[in-house]
């Protein structure tokens, strides 16, 4: 790796390559690099690619059809978030030298305020069409259309398609991907979460839409 960083966030493509996405880069708070790199584990090789707009920590990365990778908040609190700085996506195409070195970082506005004042970090992908990005200020969840890139399609999201889900709130305080790596994997209909900070396990029932949560000390895990 060419840039140092940690509480970075991270996605697997095609199974055998890991983006990771700015992070932080000094022990002082909100010291973020926009760095973006590639590592590929067949070639046992970094390469380097678009930066991100701006630079990004303590958030979570989302790929999509093995294409499309999206960022979400992380900026340092002393800047103010936006409706064009909320979101970053990127198109890396079919991972080839040439698609790689044409692939940039885009703004996906969003009109939802809510989303904007309350900076939810935590991401998963719950369909096909569905990511739903949660925690932040208000422990609210909401849904990202993605059903555009179905299939791995090149059409580009000009706007978030984005809602909050009023009947899926978390049910306690989160602090997501805050100074701790961010674990999220989903088994059958369950989302499973994992709050290194608050040492707890958030789980999601995609079916109902409804989360619940277990402190991992209760669970007999430390």
């Amino acid at each position: 790796m060419k840039v140092g960083r940690f509480n970075a966030p991270i996605a697997l493509l095609r199974d055998k390559c890991v983006i990771v996405a700015g992070g932080q880069v000094t022990n002082s708070k909100n010291k973020f690099t926009n760095a973006v790199e590639l590592y590929d584990s067949l070639t046992n090789k970094w390469a380097s690619l678009d930066s991100l707009q701006k630079p990004r920590g303590n958030t979570s990365l989302t790929a999509i059809a093995n294409r499309f990778v999206y960022i979400y908040h992380g900026l340092s609190t002393s800047l103010q978030t936006t409706n064009t700085n909320s979101i970053e996506m990127i198109d890396v195409g079919q991972m080839d030298n040439a698609s790689l070195k044409q692939a940039r970082w885009v703004a996906v506005p969003v009109s939802n305020n809510d989303f904007i004042h309350n900076r939810p970090v935590g991401s998963a992908q719950v369909s096909h069409g569905e990511v739903i990005i949660f925690g932040g200020q208000g422990n609210y969840t909401y849904s990202l259309d993605v059903s555009h890139h179905a299939g791995g399609g090149g059409e580009m999201q000009t706007a978030a398609r984005l809602s909050r889900m009023p009947e899926s709130n978390l049910l306690s305080d989160t602090r997501f991907c805050q100074d701790s790596d961010f674990r999220v994997r989903t088994f059958g209909n369950y989302l499973y979460a994992v709050d290194g900070q608050l040492g707890s396990l958030h789980v999601y029932s995609i079916k109902d839409k409804q989360w619940n949560f277990s402190r991992l000390d209760d669970l007999g895990i430390e």
